[in-house]
């Protein structure tokens, strides 16, 4: 668990300073902060919420060493995606990593892709609805490939961690609309799937509805 713990702080660091001081290591489509001071505030945001998750992983002792390097990979991705609206792919990439690393260490893990498939295939029906009904698409394709790529990594898990999503998100725009001086048509996705994620994967909340579910029949 130690090396663990290290491995994690190193990441953190390494990622926290590509992300915020050298985002075009990332994607060319980022736009770097304007501020020393900004790049610091989100640096200090993303390592400190990573580190503090890791060690609440690391004392209740229950739950997977994969779920922080999961969870700290989203985080990452949930920032850059909160101050510029893109997802790099290259952070994508690490998550597929991911993937093959499980079906490395257990075959089984090769039925994760049949929910991965389903919900991307949901989720692009929704973009194409949204599109054809109010002439914007409901999601970004950035989204879309974060949740094929968690459904790889978290199997039917995902569809509660995108119900968790979904409800941050339209809890967190109806500020966005009574704030009449922003924008809330542009609300980025990913910040809620961490959200979804931690909720689901580290606090079992999708348990605690079954539960209450199980105790009404």
């Amino acid at each position: 668990m130690f090396l663990h713990g290290v491995l994690i702080f190193f990441l953190a660091v390494t990622g926290g300073y590509v992300a915020f001081f050298q985002p075009k290591l990332l994607s060319t489509n980022i736009e770097e902060l304007k501020s020393s001071s900004v790049k610091w505030n989100w640096f200090l945001f993303y390592f400190l919420t990573a580190m503090g998750f890791t060690l609440l992983i690391l004392y209740l002792e229950n739950l997977p060493i994969l779920v922080c390097y999961i969870f700290g990979l989203l985080l990452l991705i949930g920032c850059i995606d909160a101050y510029s609206g893109v997802i790099p792919n290259r952070l994508l990439y690490i998550g597929m990593a991911g993937w093959f690393y499980l079906l490395f260490t257990d075959l089984t893990n090769a039925t994760y892709l049949i929910p991965a498939v389903l919900v991307s295939l949901l989720f692009i029906g929704i973009r194409w609805g949204a599109g054809k009904l109010w002439g914007k698409p409901g999601f970004g394709w950035g989204d879309i490939k974060l949740i094929l790529v968690l459904g790889l990594l978290t199997g039917w898990n995902i569809f509660w961690i995108l119900y968790f999503a979904i409800l941050s998100g339209g809890f967190f725009s109806v500020f966005k609309i009574l704030d009449k001086k922003d924008n809330y048509s542009s609300l980025s996705f990913a910040p809620h799937i961490v959200i979804g994620y931690m909720l689901v994967e580290a606090f079992l909340f999708h348990h605690i509805i079954l539960s209450l579910i199980a105790l009404k029949n």
